[in-house]
C-alpha cells in the first residue's frame, strides 16, 4: 500500500513539474507584445506591468482605439490586484468676503472638496471634436464619469459642474505633457471607466497624432490627491 501511495504521489508530482515547466518555456517563447503607433514602437508589456493589468487586455484595447475619439485605453481595464485604497474625502468651508449687488459687504461660504488618490489616465482626439462642454479641446482639459458631472448643479458634494477648475496641489502628482507639469485641469467632457476609481480624471493630452497618442498611452494610470470648489 504504502509503495502504491509513494507511486502515485511521484506520478503527481511529475505531471505538476511538468506542466510548470511547459507554463514556463511557454511563457518565455511568447513574443513580445509591442504595438506600432506611426512608426512608435510601445511595449505593451512593460507597460502592462507598471499599470498592473493584463497585457493582452492592454494589447487589444490601445489596438482598438488608434484612430479613434474616445477616452484612455485603460478605462475600462480593470487591476490584476485589487485596489486597496479606500476611498477619502474632505469638505472644508472658506469664508469669502464679497459685496453684493446693494454694496453692502457680506461674507459668503466657499466649499472645497478634497479627493484622496483618484486615478487619473490620458487619452487624445480627433481635430472636429467637440466636448460636452461645447468647448473645442485643449491642453489643460479633462473629462470624468458621466455620473459625478453635471452641467447645470454645481451645489452637489459630488456632482462636478463642467467647466470647474481640478487644483493638484502636490507638485510630485502634478501632470506631465509634452515635458510641461500641469497643476490644474478644467472638467469639460464627461465619459465612463468602469473599472477606474470614482472620482477618475481622464486628461487631455492633444489631438491625434503618432506623438501625442503614445505620450497618453504611457501616462498609464497614476494617482492623485485634488480638490475643487463651489459655493
Amino acid at each position: 500500500m504504502q509503495r502504491k501511495t509513494k507511486v502515485k504521489t511521484a506520478i503527481v508530482l511529475y505531471i505538476f513539474c511538468f506542466l510548470m515547466l511547459s507554463i514556463t518555456i511557454f511563457a518565455e517563447s511568447r513574443e513580445p507584445l509591442t504595438i506600432d503607433i506611426d512608426g512608435i514602437i510601445i511595449d505593451v508589456d512593460q507597460l502592462a506591468k507598471d499599470n498592473d493589468v493584463d497585457p493582452h487586455e492592454l494589447y487589444e484595447s490601445i489596438k482598438s482605439g488608434i484612430g479613434a475619439d474616445r477616452t484612455s485605453p485603460f478605462a475600462d481595464l480593470a487591476t490584476l490586484t485589487p485596489n486597496a485604497d479606500s476611498f477619502e474625502a474632505s469638505r472644508t468651508q472658506i469664508p469669502i468676503e464679497t459685496i453684493d449687488s446693494w454694496g453692502n459687504a457680506i461674507t459668503k461660504m466657499k466649499i472645497q472638496i478634497t479627493l484622496y488618490n483618484q486615478d487619473t489616465t490620458a487619452h487624445v482626439v480627433s481635430e472636429d471634436s467637440s466636448m460636452a462642454s461645447g468647448k473645442t479641446p485643449m491642453t489643460g482639459m479633462c473629462k470624468m464619469n458621466k455620473n459625478v458631472t453635471t452641467k447645470t448643479r454645481d451645489d452637489d458634494f459630488f456632482q462636478i459642474k463642467l467647466g470647474t477648475t481640478i487644483i493638484i496641489p502636490d507638485s510630485t502628482e502634478h501632470i506631465n505633457i509634452h515635458e510641461k507639469n500641469y497643476p490644474a485641469f478644467k472638467v469639460d467632457d464627461r465619459s465612463i471607466a468602469v473599472s477606474r476609481s470614482p472620482m477618475w480624471l481622464d486628461i487631455h493630452f492633444g489631438i491625434n497624432s503618432a506623438s501625442n497618442h503614445s505620450a497618453a498611452i504611457t501616462h498609464g494610470v497614476k494617482k492623485v490627491t485634488y480638490y475643487y470648489h463651489y459655493y
